[in-house]
């Protein structure tokens, strides 16, 4: 029988090192008092948000289950557009099952006092997109200018052929995104990063390795490969990882805005 090679797509949009640390970068409802008394992001004194942390895990099963928490501070009035959130998901056959999910706001009242809103469940709406998709749809509560807002949510989905994408750039800067992978040992995984597409040369190549995976016994390739330190291919462009029973963290910090084409730099 010829083994499977799963592929998981992490998808970076800028060259730059990763960082691996040790205790989860951020806790429910733990604010810091850092992050309340910031006004601006100096990194990018103009930037009308900022992502104070994009945390999300993601561990391989009969039913994959990905959990995210993210945690947003609004700086400019222009950052209101960032409270409101839109969270596709797959839900035909029970395809992805979404759960626990919670929404909150901290602001600082007249007293100083850092002061939660909950946002209740019958303002989450959830949107059906086509006949196998919705989304959900919601705007943090008391939404104002230096509101610090976080949501959180768990899918468990049954597709673990192509796991979901992981972007560490949004539109606003990020300043801390860490995505953490799990995988049993059962599975053979191919792990990509990526900050632009391949050229046909390149291509060729890739598609070399992926033949001498596909035509190498197993416990032979995973030999082989670990003397690679797993990697099966590196360019400038990409690198691909070999993996299985093993658990990988990715980290990146104080990452830009994406601009869109013909933006001022």
């Amino acid at each position: 029988m010829k083994k499977r090679i799963r592929y998981i797509f992490l998808l970076l949009i800028v060259s730059t090192g990763f960082i691996y640390a040790g205790n989860n970068p951020i806790k429910w409802g733990k604010i810091l008092q850092a992050d309340v008394n910031m006004k601006v992001y100096a990194s990018d004194p103009d930037a009308p948000a900022v992502v104070l942390c994009d945390y999300g895990s993601v561990t391989v099963g009969p039913r994959t289950e990905y959990t995210r928490i993210v945690r947003m501070k609004i700086l400019k009035q222009e950052g209101l557009k960032y409270a409101t959130v839109e969270i596709p998901y797959r839900f035909y056959n029970h395809y992805d099952v979404f759960t626990d999910l919670r929404v909150q706001t901290f602001n600082v009242n007249e007293k100083g006092e850092l002061v939660k809103s909950k946002l209740k469940g019958r303002y989450i709406a959830d949107v059906q997109i086509d006949h196998k998709n919705k989304k959900k749809v919601f705007t943090f509560a008391n939404a104002q200018v230096g509101s610090i807002v976080e949501y959180t949510y768990t899918i468990r989905s049954l597709d673990f052929v192509k796991l979901k994408n992981w972007y560490f750039q949004a539109t606003i800067p990020v300043q801390w995104s860490e995505y953490r992978v799990n995988i049993s040992d059962r599975f053979n995984y191919l792990v990509t990063f990526q900050n632009a597409p391949l050229n046909l040369d390149e291509q060729r190549a890739y598609a070399d390795k992926l033949q001498w995976l596909y035509n190498t016994k197993i416990k032979k390739a995973r030999f082989e490969l670990l003397n690679m330190k797993d990697v099966l291919y590196s360019t400038s462009n990409a690198d691909v990882y070999f993996a299985w029973g093993k658990s990988f963290k990715y980290v990146m910090k104080d990452m830009p805005a994406l601009k869109a084409k013909g933006d001022a730099p």
